[in-house]
């Protein structure tokens, strides 16, 4: 332990912080500023009447020579010192719960054996247990007194009679978002308090959806609900600007649903099914119905397209687990809901199937290339006609030629189907 003396002190602090910066100041010249004109003039004379004070100074000596650096130390009043002011400075967010609240709070959620470690404290703030002993806790710097430094560098896992069985944390406001991310990862729990700030902020449906309880710790407008630091110790902070409240939330207990009762009902007739599930945070609750084969709700019969062009056939299915497709013919991707077919140049018939291992359904569907009818009137001189009737297939030959003749120049054009015979009119389909 540091003796009381404050030049003692301030020596060795000097003489520790050039160790710690021994990879910048080593082989250099350092020039500090100090506020104790004591150790200014120990260190000009190299002696000291005390010998603890000539101890320390001896190390500070070796200190030099071990970094192989020149020291000059320079006096400054404590006013003017800028190493100073970060050490005196007094911050709201360093405030903390009144006895009386915190009293409250060790009684609603502390449980009978109190609250268990203070999650973001100093020496000065951290709360006290149910015995009046200061709670373990978690600096945002290095102390002699704190469990560890950082608590987001900490594993904080909810354990029963661990350090950890009941967290308590009355952190910056700006560290809640922060915070309440950090605990659900860690699936801790813990006792937070919390403003509710005008305009509210992100975290605060966050923590209205996830606490297991909340109350009213202190309302807008009451004195002597926290205490801020003040220079002559901890002083009452004054009027409240804002509701405080505390929330215990909980990430330690997992989801869980009691069996489910099977329920009879009459075909047609309404019924209402109750899950109670358990867990914090409070689980969200969702229904499926299971055992549901697989079956094509949707399927269009016919696409009708031009010829050459693409078309998308679309199957949609349902069922309880998903289905899964398979079309058939298929030269590509043959197990989507969509089955795509680049440039169509015959009729066709496409099959998909669904399953999911409770059942199976199977439609069909019907692609068909758009024809335009032409009426074709030729004059046929060279045929006989025996007993009123021609010869079929050899007109239709003939005929076949004669329209391939006729469409030669048109890229369109595929093929040609004989309709009907009837006397010398022929009406022809042109697909």
């Amino acid at each position: 332990m540091l003796p009381k003396s404050i030049e003692i002190k301030e020596i060795v602090a000097l003489s520790r912080s050039l160790l710690a910066l021994r990879e910048n100041v080593r082989d250099a010249r350092v020039d500090a500023v100090v506020d104790n004109k004591i150790l200014c003039d120990t260190w000009e004379r190299q002696h000291s009447r005390s010998s603890s004070v000539l101890l320390v100074l001896k190390e500070l000596f070796w200190t030099t020579v071990e970094l192989n650096l020149s020291l000059h130390l320079h006096y400054v009043p404590s006013h003017q010192n800028p190493a100073d002011l970060p050490s005196r400075r007094l911050n709201l967010s360093d405030s903390k719960l009144s006895p009386r609240l915190w009293s409250a709070l060790q009684t609603k959620f502390g449980g009978s054996r109190g609250h268990s470690i203070d999650l973001l404290s100093l020496n000065s703030n951290v709360q006290q247990d149910l015995n009046g002993a200061p709670l373990p806790f978690f600096s945002p710097t290095p102390s002699s007194y704190a469990a560890g430094v950082n608590v987001f560098a900490q594993h904080i896992s909810f354990a029963d009679n661990s350090p950890f069985e009941n967290c308590y944390a009355f952190p910056p406001f700006v560290l809640i978002g922060p915070l309440i991310n950090f605990l659900r990862q860690e699936k801790a729990r813990c006792t937070l308090v919390v403003p509710d700030i005008s305009p509210r902020k992100y975290w605060w449906p966050i923590v209205q959806t996830e606490c297991s309880e909340q109350f009213l710790l202190a309302a807008r407008g009451q004195s002597g609900a926290l205490l801020r630091p003040g220079k002559s110790g901890f002083v009452e902070f004054g009027s409240l600007p804002w509701n405080l409240y505390a929330f215990q939330l909980r990430y330690d207990e997992p989801s869980s649903i009691p069996a489910i009762q099977d329920k009879p009902v009459t075909e047609g007739r309404n019924v209402t099914l109750t899950c109670q599930a358990s867990g914090m945070p409070h689980p969200m609750v969702s229904w499926i119905k299971p055992d549901d084969p697989a079956k094509i709700v949707k399927l269009t019969s016919e696409y009708e397209i031009a010829a050459g062009q693409s078309v998308s056939l679309h199957c949609q299915a349902e069922g309880n687990p998903k289905p899964t497709y398979t079309w058939t013919p298929c030269e590509s991707v043959c197990h989507e809901s969509t089955l795509n077919i680049p440039g169509v140049v015959s009729d066709g018939i496409y099959t998909c199937k669904v399953t999911n291992g409770l059942g199976s359904d199977t439609k069909h569907t019907s692609v068909v290339i758009a024809s335009t009818l032409i009426n074709v009137t030729l004059t046929i001189t060279s045929e006989r006609c025996n007993d009123g009737k021609y010869n079929q297939s050899l007109l239709w030959r003939k005929l076949n030629e004669t329209i391939k003749e006729v469409f030669a120049s048109e890229s369109g054009y595929n093929s040609a189907r004989l309709v009907n015979v009837r006397y010398v009119s022929n009406p022809f389909e042109i697909d």
